[in-house]
């Protein structure tokens, strides 16, 4: 049975709590239609992130802007080295302009989802679809 790794990097305590509840009850849904397992890990400062090495997220929800300072960038840069795997790399941010910049010149980076009244469900969309790639290709 495939296990699916989902890894949250937010700085905003509600956030992260709200975002990851949501996914918890997505994935259980998930798990039971598609028969796979999922492992949530959520991590509120990106240094905790980066001390994090048990094992290889498969996606990655990572906030922008962290705390003490840090961005996704470099956290992007300092976790995953342009040459090693690294997971599905998901921005989620207010500020659009600058992750689609970041994006656009970051193979790393899958896509970037704006941070609005949507994003939650948006982020359960994204768990869903890379979901139903991955089991179709382990078929």
């Amino acid at each position: 049975m495939r296990t699916i790794r989902v890894g949250i990097v937010e700085d905003n305590s509600f956030f992260i709590r709200v975002m990851h509840n949501k996914l918890v009850r997505h994935s259980y849904q998930l798990e039971r239609y598609w028969d796979c397992n999922f492992e949530l890990f959520a991590f509120s400062r990106g240094a905790e992130f980066l001390a994090f090495d048990k094992v290889e997220l498969d996606i990655l929800f990572l906030d922008y802007h962290l705390d003490n300072g840090m961005n996704a960038a470099g956290l992007i840069e300092a976790k995953y080295p342009i040459s090693t795997h690294h997971p599905n790399i998901v921005i989620v941010t207010e500020d659009a302009k600058t992750a689609n910049a970041l994006s656009a010149n970051d193979p790393r980076i899958a896509e970037v989802i704006r941070k609005d009244a949507y994003v939650i469900p948006r982020t359960c969309i994204y768990v869903e679809d890379y979901t139903k790639l991955e089991l179709r290709h382990d078929a």
